[in-house]
């Protein structure tokens, strides 16, 4: 769970930057490596793999209140996390 916290840290900061999708990282600590990107319309989507496999997508809603609102609504999954930061909502899996 620990190093699926940080790879949240490090999406954060990727969604911090602005113009275009997000950029996912290379790489994560704990081994994790981004095999696969693909981006469609709003949303972005990546799979880490190391210890297991981890999927991430990462949704440019256009605003942070749209953002807050998804985060609100979702509900957890088992091995699921989820945040919003700005105007992306990020769904770690």
């Amino acid at each position: 769970m620990f190093r699926v916290l940080l790879l949240v840290l490090l999406l954060l900061a990727a969604c911090a930057r602005r113009g275009g999708p997000p950029a996912l990282p290379e790489t994560a600590p704990g081994g994790w490596r981004l095999t696969e990107t693909k981006h469609d319309g709003p949303k972005t989507f990546g799979t880490y793999a190391g210890a297991g496999t981890i999927r991430v997508e990462v949704e440019d809603t256009g605003s942070s209140g749209v953002a807050l609102d998804r985060a609100q609504r979702t509900r957890l999954e088992p091995d699921m996390v989820f945040f919003y930061k700005n105007n992306y909502f990020v769904i770690v899996r």
